[in-house]
């Protein structure tokens, strides 16, 4: 009965003893770079897809941002956009529009900004220029298309605006008090009148937003 028994444990404990005496493989490891997915829960996350996006990838975003608007542009007139003030409300949108327009109209002319602005750039890289009497002036700009924002940077300012197309022709449009530091940007072309003139037009209504109409050159 021993020697049966003794036969059995040994069958048993015979294979077990060389399984662990065998030598243990290491696991295969992959580096983390090239591990195409990581598996969280039943979500699976593509490691290359936290990665900061490239230079290249940044720029042809910001250029197609840029497209709608870029171009070179002349001065055309005036543009006005006149909302939710009791001078909308009063005499209606159209005639407040026009009031309004009449009014820069006036003042763009004692300025002769259709003779003296040669052109305003936009480059789908994100510099603006404005050239007036052959001297420019200008900067950077970030565009924004979902809410049409236009920022100016350049000359230690920032303004900000609004900007759109309408076929051929792009409006450039300003709160009042940002319209007043682009105009002063302007500065050896500006007067002292004209600009008090321009401030009390703009300054007069709540909700107008004013600038200027350009038309694409060809």
């Amino acid at each position: 009965m021993t020697n049966r028994l003794t036969t059995v444990l040994v069958a048993v404990l015979l294979p077990v003893a060389a399984w662990a005496a065998m030598p243990v493989a290491e696991p295969d490891t992959v580096p983390l770079s090239e591990a195409p997915l990581m598996v969280a829960g039943s979500m699976q996350v593509r490691i290359d897809s936290l990665e900061a996006p490239s230079e290249e990838a940044l720029m042809a975003a910001h250029m197609a941002a840029n497209a709608t608007i870029a171009g070179t542009w002349k001065f055309n007139g005036p543009s006005v956009d006149a909302r939710g003030s009791s001078f909308v409300s009063r005499l209606g949108k159209p005639i407040a529009k026009s009031k309004l327009k009449k009014g820069l109209k006036k003042a763009y002319d004692k300025l002769k900004l259709k003779k003296r602005w040669t052109s305003f750039v936009l480059t789908r890289e994100g510099r603006w220029s404005i050239t007036l009497l052959g001297k420019s002036i200008g900067g950077s700009y970030d565009y924004y298309p979902t809410t049409e924002q236009l920022v100016l940077h350049g000359m230690l300012v920032k303004i900000e605006g609004q900007a759109y197309r309408e076929g051929d022709h792009l409006h450039v449009q300003f709160e009042a008090d940002k319209f007043l530091s682009l105009m002063r940007l302007l500065g050896k072309l500006i007067h002292a009148d004209v600009l008090k003139s321009l401030a009390k037009l703009s300054n007069n209504y709540h909700d107008v937003k004013v600038g200027f109409d350009f038309k694409q050159e060809k």
